[in-house]
């Protein structure tokens, strides 16, 4: 009887398991947290010092600051609006409903990050930044050709400190 009912149970499971969305590699891209939406395409793209980085003027503190973080991480920086193949172009549009959505697009022409708000492109190159291979001082990185949604599922921001299982000590 055991038996029947173990094979009933495994039969039931696989039926179950069958009608469930397949994982995607969506869910398990290296970025926290974890984008809405990404969609992956065939081939990578070699990030080169040759890239030019397009940004309007009033993006100019937030290009400084992407060009301070991939001197960090890869060891070099982009030199703005310079004739190249390849760019990485920053912008605002209008398209994205959430005022912190991005959408981050690397293809074979270059990257480009575009969102509603200077807080949503903050947010898009933190998920670029997450990308890159770390500590490479190299002339070439290789990046996945790649398409990502992201907005936050919710309007706020936080950290949940559980004080139970930190345990400080008393003032005295």
């Amino acid at each position: 009887m055991k038996n029947l009912s173990y094979q009933i149970s495994l039969i039931g499971a696989l039926f179950i398991s069958a009608f469930f969305p397949k994982v995607t590699y969506a869910q398990h891209v290296p970025i926290i947290p974890i984008p809405q939406e990404v969609v992956f395409q065939e081939g990578v793209f070699l990030l080169t010092k040759d890239i030019s980085l397009q940004a309007d003027e009033e993006l100019g503190k937030l290009s400084n600051y992407l060009n301070d973080r991939l001197q960090q991480i890869v060891g070099f920086r982009i030199a703005r609006n310079a004739n190249s193949s390849t760019q990485f172009h920053i912008g605002l549009t209008d398209d994205l409903e959430n005022e912190e959505a991005y959408k981050l697009t690397i293809d074979e022409k270059g990257i480009e990050l575009s969102a509603k708000s200077v807080k949503g492109l903050f947010y898009g190159i933190q998920s670029f930044m997450q990308l890159l291979p770390p500590y490479q001082n190299n002339e070439v990185l290789n990046l996945p050709k790649l398409t990502i949604n992201d907005s936050p599922a919710m309007n706020w921001r936080g950290l949940l400190l559980d004080v139970s299982s930190i345990f400080s000590p008393l003032r005295k």
